[in-house]
């Protein structure tokens, strides 16, 4: 199914043991239009903290309440790594959230392409989408890369586009 990002957004997120926040924001990268990141405003749980988290830790969306269940507990959400939404999001950064919660941090391809504009499908991953033990000398290998293009949609929301004519 393909949904647009404006169409999620405000959906509550859901942990195994109870609310923590909305979707505020989600962030994809502007050379392959690949959504990387679901960003979470904590509300009041956290004040003044955003989360992020993998559009693959997602479960079904329930369209009757407007909000997607989280494969996580509040606390396994509280304890994650502070990030300043309001700066430039490093590879080091995306691999300190990767590392804490397990997962591998697939650099060279993402887990939901953007078509057509900002809509992405809700669909499981090819690869482990679950909280398992990786080698972290793969995720360093990548750090040291540099940073990725990522964008915020609520950011470009409104801007148009001008394509020109191959010859």
């Amino acid at each position: 199914m393909l949904w647009e990002a404006s169409a999620i957004n405000g959906y509550s997120i859901e942990a195994s043991d109870g609310g923590v926040g909305s979707d505020s924001d989600m962030l994809f990268e502007d050379v392959g239009w690949v959504i990387r990141w679901l960003v979470v405003d904590t509300g009041n749980w956290l004040s003044g903290r955003n989360v992020f988290l993998r559009l693959s830790a997602l479960g079904q969306p329930n369209l009757a309440l407007r909000h997607f269940p989280v494969k996580r507990t509040m606390q396994r959400v509280k304890d994650s790594p502070d990030v300043d939404t309001d700066q430039p999001v490093s590879r080091q950064i995306e691999a300190h959230v990767h590392n804490y919660y397990g997962w591998d941090p697939d650099w060279n391809g993402g887990y939901f392409p953007i078509d057509s504009g900002m809509a992405t499908p809700f669909v499981a991953p090819l690869h482990g989408s679950g909280s398992k033990p990786r080698d972290p000398g793969r995720a360093d290998a990548h750090t040291k890369k540099g940073d990725p293009h990522l964008r915020s949609i609520a950011a470009v929301t409104g801007y148009h586009i001008r394509a020109s004519a191959s010859s």
